[in-house]
């Protein structure tokens, strides 16, 4: 995992450009990764028909940042506007961001098994027990406890799904 964390902050600086190295810089990468690859497991769940048309004008926008100078950074940051964008459907957000992983090398379709320690578990279904109890005050501090070990819970409609940060 730290070998794509280390990746990713140095897609964060231009080709030309030294990479400033620091924990605070790693551990923003690993944030991010994280996050990016909780985006793709909801959108991944989508059965929208990617639109041929949206991901070839994105795929080429793509293209044309890489081929400037290969501005990594920037192609990066078009991949999170691309995630933005509320004009794409799901499919095709999660397409564009596989075909640029093509170049990011970051293993994005890899599904990684999340180990939810039972500590995280405990927590998780005390909250759901506030919950169902409608106290509400109790189940947000169970979140909040939830989140500052590392994990996030959301509330899907049957069953709540716990992801790491």
């Amino acid at each position: 995992e730290n070998s794509y964390q280390t990746i990713q902050l140095i897609l964060y600086n231009c080709i030309r450009k030294p990479v400033i190295f620091t924990l605070k810089h790693l551990n923003s990468a690993k944030n991010s990764l994280n996050r990016l690859k909780n985006i793709l497991v909801d959108l991944k769940e989508s059965n929208e028909k990617i639109n041929t048309k949206n991901f070839e004008l994105a795929k080429k926008q793509f293209t044309k940042f890489l081929n400037d100078d290969l501005s990594t950074p920037r192609a990066l940051s078009y991949m999170w506007e691309i995630l933005r964008d509320e004009r794409l459907n799901n499919s095709t957000k999660y397409s564009l961001v596989i075909e640029f992983d093509k170049v990011f090398g970051l293993d994005l379709e890899k599904e990684e098994k999340v180990l939810v320690p039972e500590e995280i578990k405990d927590l998780v279904k005390k909250r759901e027990d506030a919950r169902n109890k409608k106290d509400f005050l109790t189940a947000d501090k169970y979140r909040d406890e939830i989140k500052r070990k590392g994990f996030v819970v959301e509330d899907k409609e049957k069953e709540s799904v716990v992801k790491k940060i």
